[in-house]
This record gives C-alpha cells, sequence and structure tokens, in this order.
C-alpha cells in the first residue's frame, strides 16, 4: 500500500469519527430537550399538587420555587372540552395564595409568594407585561388579605 492511500485512509477515518462524534452530540441535544420539556409539562400539570403541598406545609421554601416555575409554564389548553386559558389557573392559584396569607398573616414568605404569584398571573393576562395600577392592586389585595396596612391617626 503506498503512502498516499495510507493517508487518504486515516483522513476519511478522521471525518467519520469527528462526523459521528456530531451525531452523538445532536442526539444528546434532542434528548435532553425532551427531557427538559416532560420536566416543565410535568411541573405545569402539578400546579393543584404543589398548592395542596404548600398548604398542608406552609414552611417548606422549595415550594414556593416550584410554584411560580409551574405559573410561569401555565398555557391555554383544552379541559374536558372545554377552552382553559392559563391566566384563569394562576388566577385560581393566586386567590389560593392570598387565601393562605391571610391564614397566616405575619408571614413574609407568604407575602413574597403572593406578590410573584399576583405578577405571574397578570403577565399571563396581560400578555408579559405587568401595568402600575395592577401591580398597585396586587399590593392592595397582599394588605387587606394581611390585614397589616399602615395606620393614620
Amino acid at each position: 500500500m503506498s503512502f498516499e492511500v495510507l493517508l487518504i485512509v486515516i483522513l476519511a477515518l478522521i471525518f467519520l469519527f469527528q462526523w459521528l462524534d456530531m451525531l452523538d452530540r445532536d442526539r444528546k441535544k434532542v434528548r435532553e430537550a425532551e427531557a427538559k420539556k416532560a420536566a416543565d409539562k410535568q411541573l405545569r400539570d402539578s400546579l393543584d399538587d404543589l398548592l395542596k403541598q404548600l398548604n398542608d406545609d406552609p414552611e417548606n421554601l422549595d415550594l414556593y420555587k416550584k410554584i411560580l416555575g409551574s405559573m410561569n409554564l401555565q398555557e391555554d389548553s383544552k379541559e374536558g372540552g372545554k377552552e382553559v386559558k392559563a391566566s384563569q389557573k394562576t388566577s385560581t392559584a393566586y386567590q389560593m395564595i392570598l387565601r393562605m396569607l391571610a391564614a397566616n398573616p405575619r408571614n413574609t414568605t407568604f407575602r413574597y409568594l403572593a406578590l410573584e404569584a399576583g405578577r405571574c398571573n397578570c403577565r399571563k393576562k396581560f400578555d408579559g407585561a405587568v401595568p402600575p395600577e395592577e401591580e398597585q392592586a396586587i399590593m392592595n389585595d397582599i394588605t387587606t388579605r394581611a390585614g397589616v396596612g399602615p395606620t393614620f391617626q
């Protein structure tokens, strides 16, 4: 075998290994994207369960992040043949969090969760923007439920 043929075979093997490596990386990216999509779907579908868990264990800070993540992932869907808007789901969650805040008015983490849940709800209603008057309405909701507002003399 001549030197040129050997060189061509070596170059062909190098290109073959690079191509196989590229295929493997592409497949890995697809698997990671599918896994993230499945995890997002599971988180999105678990909003009611997360709220029930929070009601049972209001001190579990890990649930706060999961609830807000689930609220952010909500999408319009069909359930039982009816169209259900994402804002309806987030509004229900926001109202439930406000009820929990009313039951635990001194819990500052609940206040933060209620604020962020209210903002998330508004982003779903107003396509990503939270108008200043809605921000004020959220604060009013929180102050009313917590029962701790400004005192005037």
